[in-house]
């Protein structure tokens, strides 16, 4: 979802897209620390909101990442987006989801990760 550059505006965007609420001062803060200076020819990312829960599963402790990113492309427009990666007991990634819209696509990924970690293995 591409955004703005006005403080009030992005916070409410990225609550939009976080699984908490950004304040005012928050987005302030992004804008001024993280995404302030464009080197040429780099791209530029912060991260808005990183989340990460432990799921017990039968092959171990998962982890379930969730983080919710700013970046600014080519054109200087904002854009934020929401990555979710399932990973296993060993650290190694098993699926990733990436979502650019505030549709709810990326909770019901998280539910469903979710769901068929903890649903038993069936030989």
């Amino acid at each position: 979802m591409n955004t703005s550059e006005d403080a009030k505006t992005l916070a409410a965007e990225l609550s939009r897209m976080t699984t908490k609420p950004v304040t005012v001062a928050r987005a302030e803060e992004i804008l001024a620390d993280d995404m302030a200076w464009l080197p040429e020819g780099e791209p530029m990312q912060c991260i808005a909101e990183d989340r990460m829960w432990d799921i017990q599963a039968g092959s171990g402790l998962h982890k379930l990442h969730r983080r919710t990113i700013l970046t600014r492309r080519d054109d200087e427009q904002l854009r934020i987006l929401v990555e979710i990666a399932l990973l296993r007991p060993d650290g190694i990634e098993l699926e990733r989801g990436v979502f650019d819209q505030p549709s709810g696509e990326a909770d019901e990924f998280l539910k469903t990760l979710r769901e068929r970690l903890a649903a038993p293995v069936v030989s």
